[in-house]
């Protein structure tokens, strides 16, 4: 509008243009409003669009809490002791402890091997008369020299036989025949047998230990590879009979030297190293002996009597004097009393009656007062017991206090009158909690107050209360108490019970009722007493009399009056046991305070010092000293056996002594220190000095120079070491002269490791020297199997054309999954799996045994495997004779009932029959080979924690092996007999960042809604948000507040709610008898009054019902049931915000460590609807903080579909949108009236202009009509 050029007021002289400008833009405020508004609702738009994006990402962050495994994370710890290759994984859930792993097994593959089936050669052995050129052996002698012992042979020419070479070797020298280069009788001799096709180095060495001193072979200068072609470089050898040489590291025994009391550990004995350990030898007039034992091994829990002879580490003893064999009866008082208790001995180091304080029923003469303090110097009559007193009881029975009988708050109740007086002051004036006293005593006795019982103080005379079980009176607990202003010393001094039969009686009057003689109701704020008989009628107090004064008369109780009839008066003394318990006794072994009492008795802990009473786990030996051991002190290298420094089978103060401790030492578990007169023992690893403050718990006393008749060291000796009470060293005797501790071993001859001859692997298998010839071919083919049946793999071969070698590779590159070789130096073929585990292997090349064989399909031909010596051979002729010598290897039949089966003999003349049950025979098949037991891998096997062995094939182990869900590792990286540990613990970590992300996001969508609403006061200037005002915004964030603050109200079948239960049964009858069981299981006594059981099904209704024990008996009671809220995780608001903060980190932790699964409901609990509640007893909705922000914020952001319902969020945009269309409408509109507006404006001054013209023209005309002054 107005885009073309005009020139305006050319005829009037008055530029109207401006003023149209003008009157149109006056006119456009409306469109520029409008714009206004729609950029308005555009922002609007925007910031819904942000609020959207916050509450999208805070209903993420809150759905991140419903993952359960985030509340059950686990991380797993390796011991860095142990081995760091070592790795474990454990998911969610997965159970925490720590897990200690030996690696007993590590998988191996299965081996089947031709050796455990042909017992002949492979191929041909040795001719000692061939040329070393011509030997059939896998490696070729070369000429040179080569070295025995240090003396050196020459072989001069590849001529040469091996018959030359022996007879070089075995040439005598200075009278002795074979290799001597110590010039003295032992020799080395070479030998050849040609049954094993093996040499033979008579060595005449030593034997006992894994590094015997065998002559050495073989030298740097060598040039001929003799000793290598023949193996005997690998040094495998045999034993014979035995000699000692020196640096065997076997001790010499010499007679009459005192070398029978020394240390030599048996054969079996478990301190052993290895099977070779030199401790179990010894060396004796030039032979070596092996310490053997037929004495029982030591047991410290067994009884012996005198005569017994036991073994312990290397040493024997012979007792003296039969063990104690009297148990322990409680009564025992006199020093050197001995006794067994729990398989264990034990002597009494003093004498109680001696040694005890008092008798402990000396209190009820008001000795040691529960209310007197304590004297460390000694405990006098007016002293209070303390901590390590020791008293006598009753029956005879020995206790020792472990904690200060003594309490400062305990009441006086010497004085109490249960007949008249009461207490001896008024009781509503003493302060006591409940007006009734936690703890009295009566001269040296304590008592305690039962649970649940208070007192509530009479309002006087004029008392209008209406005692009545309606208003929660009568029973035991609910007593009253007299008035200490308005009622007398015999009121306010007693204890009272509302008699609620006759308070129930009570009524309020009424007109419509009549009454007899006697009846008492109440009127206004009085009670009122029936004259007579009264007719029913308004209340005229002329025929009633004012009873209050004499219902409330508690002073004159028991003396016939109204008052009688309404009171009780409550006996409190201490024998009544409805009201107190006694406390701090020592009255009988059955009737004493475990609180503070301990029997004196075998093994009892140690005691608080400090007579807090806390609780001790160590034993105090110092007044019963375990006693009767046998057993030696096993030297400076605390190795038994090698004869060290200090190493004795009687310690004594003569030859031994105890560590003492030393300040910032560090003590580990196990280990004895004498300090301060006392021998303690360490029951963990510590740096606490033994008998300072704070330390009992760590240190055993193991004797105490207080209690021992002898030096604390030796007192501590007849339990560490030997009792010498009990006990007499017995001296070993010499090797050679008694059987039943000594046995002569044998010497060591070094052989071949492996027969010599060998098959050639290059040429055709026709000429690669098997010692039998092929047979059962057609032109050279055959073919055998890998498996059976369908599975079965094919490999074919040609003798005049294939190499052994190409037949290797056939079969390792098939689809078999085997790999076959020949091992030239055993002279064996073997097939062992790929695979790892107890897998067993199946060849065979017969032509019928195969499954699929009557369909013509894996049709063996040929011997190959046979000459492998892998399979049975085809043809077995021989049929079994029970007179015939049968040698190991040897095949035979058998025919029974028509069924012919065929046999190998597993060893040299078998006695047996061929059977299954033989283990001198194994069946075989012809044609086939199958795996032997003793040819299949191993398993993996390990231990977890000292239990059980678990096996996997392979080397990984999950919960499939060892049955811990969700923890796998692997051995691979652990040697075999390693051990290594690792802890499974909860990760809270996760679940922390999670929760804690939460809180961020949280209070970002607060402050961002806080952001939209708000209104800003800056002096007079009041600014309003964009939604300051809108309702449905506004409350947005209390929604959300209201929502993770939760429902105060437990749902009982939330994940979130505790009931209180202690235990959950699934049944119990009527008569409780399953409860009563459990109350004897578990020795539920008054001091577990509040134990509560929640039944499943309680007969006869079938309810899930609650019961309390409340000391004596069990009480159905109602489930406490209690919701988790975010304040019992240390999150909450603040005072007034809709901000969720941290308020207590420590909370987090602590609950995430210990209720992971309430957290994981608090906050990720699925909405369950309309679920029985057996809270409120109502079908009722519970859900997670998740599930409720999710819910409230998805119906807010996009609504209900199915219901028709947008959502306020969408309904917004929407609105907005539409209102911006409408504005759209409107401006369009606007400029087109404007647009005409304008047209009209101007047209209207165009033609006032024309108007002007045509004026202005018709002037002039006029004007020009006129004649002109001239």
């Amino acid at each position: 509008m107005g885009s073309d050029m005009k020139l305006t007021g050319l005829a009037s002289g008055f530029d109207w243009q401006p003023i149209v400008d003008q009157l149109i833009e006056l006119e456009r405020t409306s469109v520029k409003r409008l714009e206004r508004e729609k950029q308005g609702n555009n922002n609007k738009v925007s910031e819904l669009g942000t609020l959207k994006s916050q509450l999208d990402t805070l209903k993420g962050a809150a759905n991140a809490l419903s993952d359960e495994s985030l509340f059950r994370a686990r991380k797993v710890s390796v011991d860095p002791n142990t081995n760091s290759l070592f790795s474990a994984t454990a998911e969610a859930g997965a159970i925490t402890g720590d897990f200690d792993i030996k690696v007993h097994s590590k998988a191996t593959k299965t081996i089947m091997s031709s050796e455990n089936r042909t017992f002949s050669r492979l191929s041909g052995g040795l001719n000692l008369n061939d040329r070393l050129i011509d030997l059939p052996i896998q490696t070729k002698i070369s000429a040179g020299t080569f070295t025995i012992a240090g003396r050196t042979f020459s072989i001069t020419s590849a001529s040469t036989t091996l018959q030359d070479i022996m007879n070089d070797i075995n040439t005598s020298f200075n009278g002795t025949n074979g290799v001597n280069p110590e010039s003295d009788l032992s020799h080395i001799t070479l030998e050849y047998d040609s049954s094993t096709d093996k040499f033979y180095l008579d060595t005449g060495e030593l034997a006992s230990h894994s590094n015997q001193k065998l002559p050495i072979l073989g030298s740097p200068t060598d040039t001929s590879n003799f000793l290598h072609a023949v193996r005997l470089m690998d040094m495998q050898t045999e034993n014979r009979d035995a000699d000692v040489e020196s640096n065997s590291g076997v001790s010499i025994f010499t007679t009459g030297t005192g070398d029978g009391a020394k240390a030599w550990l048996s054969d079996n004995d478990p301190l052993l190293n290895s099977s070779m350990d030199s401790r179990k030898y010894a060396s004796f007039g030039g032979s070596l002996y092996k310490r053997v034992n037929n004495d029982p091994v030591y047991n410290p829990t067994s009884s012996y009597s005198a005569g017994d002879k036991v073994y312990s580490d290397g040493y024997v003893y012979e007792a003296l004097n039969n063990l104690p064999s009297a148990g322990w009866t409680g009564v025992e008082s006199s020093s050197g009393d001995q006794v067994t208790q729990n398989n264990s001995y034990f002597e009494l180091l003093i004498d109680l009656n001696t040694g005890k304080v008092d008798d402990f029923n000396s209190v009820d003469s008001s000795n040691h007062a529960f209310n007197s303090g304590i004297n460390v110097a000694g405990t006098g009559a007016t002293d209070a017991y303390k901590a390590g007193d020791i008293v006598k009881a009753a029956d005879g029975t020995f206790f020792r206090s472990i904690m200060n009988r003594t309490s400062a708050t305990a009441v006086d109740w010497n004085s109490y009158d249960a007949v008249t007086n009461g207490h001896s002051a008024a009781i509503e004036n003493e302060g006591w909690t409940n007006n009734v006293p936690d703890e009295i005593f009566i001269s040296g006795r304590a008592y305690e107050m039962n649970n649940g019982v208070s007192a509530t103080a009479h309002n006087g005379p004029a008392d209008n209360t209406l005692y009545s079980s309606a208003n929660g009176w009568g029973g035991n607990n609910n007593l009253v108490v007299g008035n200490a202003t308005n009622q007398g010393a015999v009121a306010n001094q007693n204890y009272f019970i509302p008699n609620s039969a006759n308070w129930d009686a009570i009524q309020t009057h009424s007109t419509a009722l009549s009454y007899s003689a006697g009846t008492v109701v109440t009127d206004g704020a009085d009670f009122w007493q029936a004259n007579g008989a009264i007719a029913a009628g308004p209340f005229n107090n002329t025929e009633w009399t004012n009873v209050t004064n004499s219902i409330n008369d508690l002073a004159d109780i028991n003396n016939g009056g109204l008052v009688d009839s309404y009171w009780n008066k409550v006996d409190m003394s201490v024998s009544n046991s409805t009201y107190w318990n006694e406390i701090a006794h020592a009255n009988t072994a059955s009737d004493f305070d475990q609180n503070y009492w301990q029997q004196v008795k075998p093994e009892m802990s140690r005691y608080d010092e400090s007579g807090a009473g806390n609780n001790i786990t160590s034993t105090d030996y110092s007044i019963w000293a375990k006693i009767g051991n046998a057993g030696g002190y096993n030297g400076i290298d605390s190795n038994a056996g090698t004869h060290d420094t200090g190493e004795t089978g009687l310690p004594a103060d003569s030859n031994f002594s105890y560590s003492t401790w030393t300040v910032g030492s560090t003590t580990q578990a196990g280990q004895f220190i004498e300090h301060s007169g006392k021998i303690f023992k360490s029951t963990v690893t510590t740096t606490t000095e033994p008998g300072s403050a704070g330390s009992e718990n760590d240190w055993d006393i193991v004797a105490d120079s207080a209690t021992s008749a002898t030096t604390v060291s030796e007192q501590a000796n007849r339990s560490r070491f030997t009792d010498l009470s009990f006990w007499q060293q017995f001296t070993i005797p010499d090797p050679d002269s008694d059987l039943n501790y000594w046995e002569k071993i044998e010497e060591t001859v070094i052989t071949s490791s492996y027969p010599l001859g060998s098959i050639d692997v290059s040429v055709s298998l026709a000429s690669s020297n098997f010692a039998n010839g092929f047979t059962g071919l057609t032109s050279g083919l055959g073919n055998f199997f890998v498996g059976d049946g369908e599975g079965a793999v094919r490999i074919d071969y040609d003798i005049n054309k294939d190499s052994l070698t190409d037949i290797v590779d056939r079969v390792n590159s098939s689809d078999a999954n085997i790999e076959m070789f020949y091992d030239a130096v055993g002279d064996r073929f073997v097939v062992k799996n790929k695979d790892n585990g107890s897998i067993g292997i199946t060849l065979h090349e017969s032509p019928t045994w195969d499954t699929l064989s009557g369909a013509n399909v894996n049709i063996g031909t040929g011997n190959m495997l046979e000459l492998m010596g892998l399979v049975a051979p085809q043809s077995i002729s021989d049929i079994h004779n029970s007179g015939t010598n049968y040698q190991l290897g040897d095949y035979t039949s058998k025919t029974a009932n028509g069924v012919t089966t065929y046999w190998q003999a597993n060893q040299n003349s078998p006695t047996d029959e061929p059977s299954e049950s033989s283990m001198q025979w194994r069946q075989v098949i012809r044609g086939v080979g199958r795996t032997i037991n003793n040819e299949l891998g191993e398993n993996s096997s390990i231990q977890v924690n000292d239990g059980s062995l678990i096996y996997s094939t392979g080397l990984d182990f999950d919960s499939d092996n060892h049955g811990y869900n969700g923890i796998s590792f692997s051995i691979e990286n652990i040697s075999l007999g390693g051990t290594v540990g690792f802890s499974v613990d909860k990760d809270i970590d996760q679940a922390k960042s999670v929760i804690n992300k939460f809180v961020e996001e949280f209070n970002d969508a607060q402050n961002y809604i806080s952001s939209l609403t708000k209104v800003d006061h800056t002096g007079d200037e009041v600014t309003a948000a964009t939604f300051t005002g809108n309702t449905e915004i506004s409350r947005i964030g209390g929604e959300l507040r209201k929502r993770v603050f939760g429902d105060t109200t437990p749902h009982s079948e939330s994940g979130r709610t505790t009931d209180g239960a202690d235990l959950i049964i699934n049944t119990n009858d009527a008569s409780n008898t399953t409860l009563n069981g459990i109350q004897t299981q578990l020795s539920l006594t008054t001091s577990d009054e509040g134990y509560m059981i929640k039944v499943l099904n309680q007969a006869p209704s079938g309810d899930i019902t609650y019961f309390n024990w409340d000391g004596v008996s069990w009480q159905q009671t109602e489930a406490a049931f209690r919701n988790l809220r975010i304040t019992d995780v240390g999150l909450d608001f603040g005072i007034g915000s809709d901000l969720l903060k941290v308020t207590d980190s420590s909370l987090l932790t602590k609950i995430l460590e210990e209720e992971p699964e309430r957290v994981m409901a608090l906050f990720g609990e699925e909405k369950v609807e309309g679920a029985f509640d057996l809270y409120t007893k109502t079908n009722r909705d519970y859900q997670g903080i998740a599930s409720s922000l999710d819910e409230y914020i998805t119906n807010f952001l996009s609504g209900d579909s199915d219901l028709g319902y947008k959502g306020a969020y969408q309904t917004h945009i929407d609105s907005l949108k539409a209102q911006n269309e409408r504005i759209d409408d409107k401006v369009e509109s606007l400029n087109k009236y404007l647009e005409s507006r304008e047209k009209q404006l101007s047209d209207g001054f165009i033609k006032m202009e024309e108007m002007q013209s045509s004026m202005d023209g018709q002037l002039q005309a006029l004007q020009n009509s006129f004649p002109q002054k001239k």
